[in-house]
């Protein structure tokens, strides 16, 4: 079987170009070694490692890691988008090192499995995320809300007191079928630290919409094209603010 790979990249803002990374496919049970040229077979020992390359002040972490046949026929998700395994027997939680090499500081990103192949596929791929911080990626444990209507408000904990530290608050926002969402906000965050994220759809991989921090005093308006966002509000370990209140309403 051969082994592909690919990685999308999420940044922090105004970080885009101070990250590099790659994904290697390497044959055995250490993260340094060289990459698989050629084939390996299915049940070899390997280990999926993204190197990174990042700046002073910025971590990142790996999620999102999904396995298909090319055609996206046949596909098989390993971590979710926490970063999570979602099948330890096909591929463990994520390892960190890192390692100076010539110079040069490196993380290394990697997990262990056993090669596989989908039925009448020599080819696999894999795909994953790598979500760049801040500062340093915390593991927090999400907390969710689910609204469901035509219209309503959300606002982040406390409000208009200060959010809670180290946290990352989502909202699912659901409406009738057919129609899209329109979010009024107000913000006041911790600038380039704490942000305020819609997406236009249930997750964190689907399309940005809004990704703002610092003060917005006076209302701004998001729009999306379906009739389910995601706003998400995170923050770091260090001085917390009011953070946002928000309206929703169908279009």
């Amino acid at each position: 079987m051969v082994l592909s790979g690919a990685l999308k990249l999420l940044p922090a803002p105004k970080q885009r170009d101070q990250i590099t990374c790659w994904m290697d496919i390497v044959a055995g049970t250490d993260p340094t070694g060289n990459p698989v040229e050629g084939y390996l077979r299915v049940g070899q020992e390997a280990i999926v490692v993204v190197r990174v390359r990042q700046t002073v002040g910025l971590d990142t972490r790996l999620t999102s890691c999904v396995a298909h046949d090319g055609s996206h026929e046949s596909q098989q998700e390993l971590l979710d988008s926490d970063g999570c395994s979602l099948d330890t027997s096909i591929l463990p939680n994520v390892q960190e090192r890192i390692i100076n090499r010539s110079g040069s500081i490196i993380k290394l990103l990697y997990a262990n499995f056993q090669a596989f192949r989908f039925p009448d596929r020599d080819h696999l791929h894999l795909k994953c995320t790598v979500v760049v911080c801040k500062g340093k990626c915390l593991m927090i444990t999400p907390t969710v809300q689910y609204l469901v209507g035509e219209k309503g408000t959300l606002k982040s904990p406390n409000y208009p007191a200060t959010y809670p530290d180290s946290s990352d608050f989502r909202w699912n926002i659901v409406t009738a079928p057919h129609t899209k969402i329109q979010l009024f906000a107000l913000l006041e965050t911790q600038e380039e630290f704490d942000y305020l994220y819609m997406y236009d759809g249930p997750t964190i991989n689907s399309q940005l919409l809004l990704e703002k921090s610092g003060s917005e005093p006076l209302p701004f308006a998001v729009n999306s094209s379906t009739n389910e966002v995601l706003v998400r509000l995170t923050s770091d370990e260090a001085k917390a603010f009011p953070g946002f209140l928000a309206v929703y309403s169908t279009l």
